[in-house]
């Protein structure tokens, strides 16, 4: 495997690193079996160590990883898997779009290192991964992933069967139902207001949108011609 000519120029640019990791062209060899290292096969590994977001990360670090730095490149980590089949041209081309579009860069590129830090769950690291591959590969524009990025850090995995279940059964006749309130606050449900009732108060019920059809399709990948 050659040396990445992509490395960062400035090692304490984690954001940039991730972008650069994303362009490595060694990231198809990550494996399944990877993504489970420990901190110290973390420092050993070297397909692990190639890439440009662990250097910079050790770098800041000078001695070693923190188990927060550890637990921040698992993150990292099951993301980039979820891109390994996007090809290298692809993902160059995201690259550049980072560099060369300010717009796009902000949109898309400068908060990926806020987004994989606040996420609560590794889980939620793949679908971040998957909706991103969505995006690279042409499925999703970047309004698309905005939204989904958005989606992915609101809502509460114990709601996903729910999720699953309003849309697949087509249960929108739900009311009162406190697990479709929070994944309408995640912007997966939407809710349509009816008309104000006699007492003041303004009936409504809960019903699928778009974006839930697009998180289940390439976030979850319950549709599997949507992961492919």
């Amino acid at each position: 495997m050659e040396e990445s000519s992509r490395s960062p120029q400035n090692p304490e640019d984690i954001n940039f690193s991730i972008v650069t990791s994303i362009e490595y062209d060694g990231l198809e060899e990550l494996t399944a079996g990877v993504l489970e290292f420990s901190l110290d096969q973390l420092l050993q590994n070297g397909v692990l160590r190639e890439f440009p977001v662990v250097g910079a990360i050790l770098a800041l670090g000078k001695t070693g990883a923190s188990v927060r730095d550890f637990l921040f490149l698992r993150k990292v980590f099951r993301f980039l898997y979820q891109l390994r089949d996007v090809s290298l041209e692809k993902r160059i081309e995201f690259g550049n779009r980072i560099r060369e579009d300010s717009e796009y860069r902000r949109k898309v590129g400068e908060n990926l290192l806020l987004i994989l830090e606040k996420l609560n769950a590794f889980s939620k690291a793949d679908m971040l991964g998957r909706v991103y591959k969505a995006h690279l590969t042409g499925n999703i524009n970047t309004e698309t992933l905005e939204k989904l990025v958005s989606a992915i850090e609101r809502v509460n995995l114990h709601d996903l069967d729910r999720l699953r279940q309003f849309y697949v059964d087509d249960d929108e006749n739900s009311r009162e139902d406190e697990q479709l309130q929070n994944l309408a606050f995640a912007g997966l449900v939407c809710i349509q207001l009816g008309e104000v009732g006699l007492v003041g108060g303004v009936s409504g019920q809960f019903k699928q949108c778009e974006i839930g059809r697009m998180f289940l399709k390439y976030a979850i990948c319950d549709n599997h011609e949507g992961c492919a």
